[in-house]
């Protein structure tokens, strides 16, 4: 909202005015949404009762390497001819920075088999899985004849998808797994990771390890050939399961759960459940080289169901509890209720440098967390409206997501909300220079920048948002046709990446808008969209004001400067296709304004507050003025300069303006009953100028103090010509009241009411 022109020579209502000025500015959008897709496409199709889902992702120099299951009834495009078999089989695919299917490949036998992790290096895929197939294409003589739950790997070639290595993980007398909510497999160079829980007795390890309970957690590490560099189990008498780790800097550090007492634990911690015999979480740092216990500990008296992210500063564990005294607070912070989120940090060797609880007193849900020198970026959903929020955006109902930033001594550097009035929920996080990029589901009256709105005929909406390293809102952009539930139905699985000046993102849609062919009809299918941000400005166009120059009276109205709408085109990007195969082009995108003024032609130039419309409406003068309108790409792609506008001039003539009161004296404001008529105006209404003066009111009165009867407030405004055709208008808010004394009432003679 731009400057009214409203008779500013009365200093009396300046205060006022310029309050209601502010106010407006506080209405404006951050910034225009800036992204575009790029590239977006479906891998396939299935029957509305197939299942065909990507769990993992990574994008490596514009490429997406994607991971995932099939059931029957999936038609996808696998380029080297291999089959589905049977239950569940894993998808491995890599797209190229085009969209192009680098290759797309089936990997399965006739059980049950499902990936569990993704890394790439040296133009290898590595995929982990579990399954209880006896028929796998291994290359190395290990088996499953029995059928039991067996973990394992595959190494492909990047380009072809061809196997070049593949075994079983696991013993004969007992099942063996990785936890699938998060990635089991890592690469070391050249070198494999991996590490999960084991039932089996006979599980093999080259340290002497074994088998000491019903369910113990393995590591191991192979070369890049296959060969076993070392196996190694950790566990006690009970029960491990669950283990997530990272890896940094030589070391593997690992949590997992617990119900063992005799857990191998380096610092004399005890195990100590908030319940008997409830399961406990540790911590547990080896030896990458040789798997050797570093050191470990117990760290909570209840599950907190941990994720691990490591580096040089150290290792941080994000899970959350309902237990007030799950874990040694240190930071003073204090659990809030239901579900509340659990950051824990220790150093290199050991030692706990905080914990801390995030939440209020609704369900916290952490869904990831990205470290960035030495800080912690936590996102997930909140149903909480106490949520901690520190120069962020407020709770406004329903599940709304949350983005945390722990600094590195444990306290909240920033913290926000974002969402609408329904269930948020499912972000998915990218980072890049310290800017956070989240995607997730979305609602009704979740914030965008750019226009876009949450539409009831696509339901499964998500939102693409990005926040400044300070934590501020840059910009937020509704999608329409993403499924968002799918799209993360596996809570901790990262479908978002950015990389240069791109946003990757894997999605369920329905093909209503791709870049490229299949167009997969109205059932929802996996695929890949690529967000350009920051669209390439195009070559700037011719940029006129209008009117190029009006002469004024000194402090009278001034006519609105009027520019052309500038914007690059929707067929500057690439062109959609909806499911039917119908081309359309994407919306245009919109580019920001500031207007600037100067006293004379050539500047020098000064930005006017809040003018960041297309047109500007000028003050009041009484010495010549000019103005000039920047075009500049959006604030968070640094606000490029796209174009500079020609220079309007406001001139000012001999004579001078009238000075107008419309009432209400100092404040402009009038008070009534409703119904009640009430004289406008002042005492006079017009001074200044030359006279005689006529009047014209937006009721449409010509009078210069006309009667009105309001039933609401309302504003009035009165504009004044004076003989030499100089104008100028004032505003006065009429408050109306009514008296209510509630509805009518019976009563017998003497009886109180």
């Amino acid at each position: 909202m731009q400057h009214t022109t409203t008779n500013w020579r009365k200093a009396k209502k300046w205060p006022f005015m310029v309050l209601l000025f502010f106010l407006c500015l506080g209405l404006r959008p951050v910034a225009q949404a800036q992204v575009r897709i790029d590239m977006a496409r479906i891998l396939g199709s299935k029957s509305a009762n197939g299942h065909y889902e990507f769990y993992y992702s990574k994008v490596i120099q514009g490429k997406t390497y994607l991971v995932g299951g099939i059931t029957y009834d999936v038609s996808i495009p696998v380029t080297n001819g291999v089959s589905y078999k049977g239950s569940y089989d894993i998808v491995i695919g890599v797209i190229d920075e085009n969209g192009d299917t680098q290759f797309l490949t089936l990997f399965g036998g006739e059980g049950d088999d499902r990936p569990s992790g993704l890394d790439v290096a040296n133009g290898k895929v590595f995929v982990s899985f579990n399954s209880n197939s006896k028929d796998l294409p291994v290359t190395n003589g290990s088996s499953n004849e029995l059928r039991n739950y067996k973990s394992g790997f595959v190494i492909m070639d990047e380009h072809t998808g061809a196997v070049e290595f593949a075994t079983y993980i696991g013993g004969e007398n007992g099942d063996t797994g990785f936890y699938e909510y998060t990635s089991s497999i890592r690469t070391i160079g050249n070198e494999v990771l991996v590490t999960g829980q084991t039932e089996a007795s006979d599980f093999y390890t080259t340290d002497g390890t074994s088998h000491k309970g019903s369910s113990d957690v393995f590591v191991r590490r192979y070369s890049s050939t296959g060969a076993l560099l070392y196996s190694t189990l950790i566990g006690g008498a009970n029960n491990e399961d669950g283990p997530n780790y990272e890896y940094a800097n030589g070391v593997i550090y690992f949590t997992a759960s617990t119900k063992s007492s005799d857990y191998p634990v380096t610092d004399g911690s005890v195990y100590n459940p908030s319940v008997a015999n409830a399961a406990t979480s540790v911590v547990t740092a080896l030896n990458a080289n040789t798997g050797a216990i570093l050191w470990s500990k117990y760290i909570s008296r209840i599950g907190i169901s941990g994720r691990v992210y490591a580096d040089a500063s150290g290792v941080f564990l994000v899970g959350k509890t309902s237990v007030a005294t799950a874990v040694p607070i240190t930071t003073g912070s204090s659990h809030g209720g239901g579900n509340d989120v659990v950051v824990m940090k220790f150093s290199p060797s050991g030692f706990m440098q905080f914990a801390r609880y995030i939440g209020g007193s609704g369900n916290e849900e952490m869904y990831g967390a990205e470290l960035y020198n030495g800080e912690l970026y936590v996102t997930g959903k909140s149903r909480s409206p106490n949520y901690p929020v520190v120069n962020g955006l407020p709770y406004v109902g329903g599940d709304d997501v949350f983005l945390t930033k722990i600094d590195a001594g444990g306290q909240i550097a920033y913290s926000t909300l974002i969402g609408g009035t329904g269930h948020e929920g499912y972000p998915s996080m990218g980072m890049a220079n310290g800017e956070v990029y989240l995607g997730f589901k979305c609602t009704v009256n979740t914030p965008s920048t750019d226009g876009s709105s949450y539409n009831n005929s696509y339901p499964e909406s998500y939102a693409i948002t990005k926040f400044d390293a300070n934590g501020q809102l840059c910009f937020s952009s509704i999608q329409e046709d993403g499924y968002s539930d799918s799209f993360t139905a596996q809570n901790f699985y990262r479908k978002l990446y950015v990389e240069g000046n791109f946003i990757y993102f894997q999605s369920y849609f329905s093909g209503n808008n791709v870049t490229s062919a299949p167009f997969s009809g109205i059932i929802y299918n996996p695929g890949t969209i690529k967000y350009k941000i920051c669209p390439t400005l195009p070559a700037p166009v011719a940029d006129p004001l209008s009117p190029a120059s009006q002469t004024v009276c000194a402090n009278g109205l001034v006519q609105q400067l009027i520019g052309g709408e500038m914007v690059i085109p929707g067929s500057n990007f690439p062109q959609m296709f909806n499911y039917m195969g119908i081309p359309f082009n994407q919306a245009p995108l919109n580019l920001d304004y500031q207007w600037q003024v100067a006293d004379t032609p050539s500047g020098p130039w000064t930005n006017l507050v809040g003018a960041t419309d297309k047109n500007y409406s000028p003050f009041p003068t009484t010495v010549a003025k000019y103005f000039r309108r920047l075009t500049m790409g959006g604030a968070c792609c640094g606000g490029e300069l796209y174009s500079t506008s020609e220079v309007a001039a406001v001139l000012v003539g001999p004579n001078a303006a009238p000075t107008v009161d419309a009432g209400g004296g100092v404040t402009g404001i009038m008070q009534t009953c409703s119904g009640v008529s009430q004289n406008l105006g002042g005492s006079p209404s017009a001074t200044g100028g030359k006279s005689p003066y006529t009047y014209l009111w937006s009721t449409g009165a010509t009078s210069a103090n006309p009667s009105v009867s309001s039933t609401e407030n309302t504003i009035y405004t009165l504009t004044v010509t004076d003989a030499n055709g100089c104008q100028q208008s004032d505003q006065v808010i009429l408050n109306t009241y009514k008296a209510d004394a509630g509805p009518d009432k019976g009563n017998c003679a003497g009886a109180g009411v």
